[in-house]
């Protein structure tokens, strides 16, 4: 029986990655290799072709909790979403 994290990172070269979710802060690399500040809305689940990871703009993930609903997001491809820290 596989753990998730394992099925998540298989492949990745990412054995420590380690988000969760929810209002977690991540960098989302762009396909021109710029780190976009997110917010992920999800572990890693599997997309149609790839693992990915759920995330949504600071903005949004604001507005959300403000209005009580849960937040607007894209997919991201696992291997190009990274923890930050609170002061990145």
């Amino acid at each position: 029986m596989s753990d998730g994290k394992t099925a998540a990172t298989k492949g990745t070269g990412m054995a420590e990655l380690d988000i969760k979710g929810t209002g977690e802060l991540v960098f989302a690399t762009d396909a021109s290799g710029e780190d976009l500040p997110r917010r992920a809305i999800s572990g890693p689940v599997r997309g149609d072709n790839f693992m990915v990871i759920w995330v949504c703009r600071e903005e949004e993930w604001h507005a959300a909790q403000r209005e009580g609903r849960h937040p607007d997001g894209v997919p991201w491809p696992v291997e190009d979403v990274r923890l930050r820290s609170d002061d990145s």
